[in-house]
């Protein structure tokens, strides 16, 4: 029985995959929190705005992280290249 592609990334793949999941749910949850604070203007936010503010720094990290590990993944590989072809010639 043949499995569907997204299970079958491999453990770099769910390295990039995973980040950038979290982002985007971090974004639909940050767009949840900003529709709430709006239908609630003019009122006071409270505690929403603290949870929602919490919310856009974690994306923020997150998304960061989403794009650092495949450039860290792809450099590691270049350099591993480079080497390989460097060690091979000499």
């Amino acid at each position: 029985r043949a499995r569907p592609g997204w299970v079958r990334l491999g453990a770099s793949g769910w390295l990039i995959a995973a980040p950038a999941l979290l982002a985007g749910l971090l974004d639909y949850a940050e767009n949840v929190v900003i529709w709430s604070l709006l239908v609630r203007w003019p009122g006071t936010p409270g505690m929403l705005a603290e949870v929602g503010g919490a919310g856009t720094s974690a994306k923020c990290v997150v998304a960061t992280v989403a794009v650092v590990i495949p450039l860290v993944l792809g450099g590691a590989r270049a350099w591993r290249r480079l080497r390989t072809r460097h060690h091979s010639q000499g």
